[in-house]
């Protein structure tokens, strides 16, 4: 009997590089777990070379989504056998296990939607029939869980919480040496609808002119990621920079190579923030991070170093003094130590692994 963890996707984030990490800290574990993937995923999610033996990369770095599910369903029907258990953290493809002895698991990731019978969705709709059939459901956002618990669909005791939400592999920061923060100060998002992406790009122009007599020469603000709203992104900050304010558009960039010192990170998502991975990822590298109050946001906690709530409505006058406050604490190496040491405890946590293995492989 095998264990499968198969990510249906063709492009990288919060999802995906979670999933990503619990398989390696499983794999460290000795979990005997197999990651099925794009070739496309892969290569932008840079998975560790050690742990490439255990992954199955399926199709060709250009290969579309459905490309990708026909190659698996070749290597599916090649290389599975009955009892073989599978784990669909993404997209669920589900149908391939209907007349088969295998079973299967999802996540539900989306924090924003909860899946439902409807035809205006066909992605709400596919989850909602693979909860009917799935073994066990995980449920990232408690908003969601609260939801589909209410439903009469499946039995209530097969559908539990992620503990702790978002999770970040360990290792990836075990060697972390903290280099001078820079004043750089931005977001690290998908460029999608919903992210709060022009809500900052709007606040720019009154928070510089309260900033720009303060801060050092070499502060600049930054965004970070690609999406369907690039071509705009692009073209409003081009506007912005030609009024002198300093911001750069850096496209998609792994974030460990961003915010080592980097200072301030903005997370703005509309709905709900949690469990954002670049909240994590940020804290974790040292970095003080801005969360908009909305949503379930504050089941971060309420007392993790570097991490402020702030108003979704955005205040010029409140933020430029809440960054030049900051900018001043970033020069503090114990005050980064302490943020540090209080992601890894809430963002490393060994349960969100044992609930894991407990819920694929049991």
């Amino acid at each position: 009997m095998a264990n499968y963890l198969v990510i249906v996707a063709t492009s990288v984030g919060g999802a995906e590089r979670r999933f990503i990490d619990i398989f390696c800290s499983l794999r460290e574990r000795g979990v005997d777990l197999t990651l099925v993937t794009s070739a496309r995923l892969a290569k932008l999610a840079q998975i560790d070379k050690k742990f490439l033996p255990s992954v199955v990369i399926l199709g060709a770095e250009k290969s579309s989504l459905l490309s990708f599910c026909f190659e698996y369903f070749k290597w599916w029907k090649k290389n599975t056998r009955a009892l073989d258990k599978f784990h669909y953290p993404v997209n669920a493809l589900f149908f391939l296990h209907f007349f088969s002895k295998q079973v299967f698991s999802i996540s539900l990731t989306n924090c924003y939607y909860a899946p439902r019978f409807t035809l205006r969705s066909r992605s709400q709709l596919r989850q909602y029939i693979a909860m009917i059939f799935a073994r066990r459901v995980d449920v990232l956002n408690p908003s969601i869980h609260q939801a589909v618990c209410s439903y009469k669909i499946s039995s209530a005791e097969k559908i539990s919480l992620t503990p702790g939400g978002t999770f970040v592999y360990s290792e990836n920061q075990a060697n972390i040496s903290f280099i001078a923060k820079r004043p750089i100060v931005g977001m690290i998002s998908r460029l999608i609808e919903g992210k709060g992406i022009f809500e900052f790009l709007n606040i720019l122009p009154a928070l510089w002119t309260r900033l720009q007599n303060e801060v050092p020469p070499d502060f600049c603000f930054f965004i970070a990621g690609h999406g369907k709203l690039e071509e705009e992104v692009k073209e409003r900050i081009k506007t912005l920079s030609d009024q002198g304010i300093p911001i750069k558009y850096l496209g998609f960039i792994q974030p460990k190579k961003l915010l080592p010192e980097c200072s301030i990170v903005f997370s703005l998502q509309e709905i709900t923030n949690y469990p954002s991975r670049v909240v994590a990822e940020s804290l974790l590298h040292g970095c003080e991070v801005y969360v908009s109050d909305t949503g379930d946001s504050r089941d971060f906690g309420e007392n993790i170093c570097g991490l402020h709530y702030i108003n979704p409505k955005l205040n010029a006058k409140f933020l430029s003094e809440l960054i030049l406050k900051t900018l001043q604490c970033q020069r503090n190496f114990p005050h980064l130590s302490r943020i540090v040491q209080d992601a890894k405890h809430r963002f490393c946590n060994e349960a969100v692994l044992d609930y894991f293995e407990d819920l694929m492989l049991k």
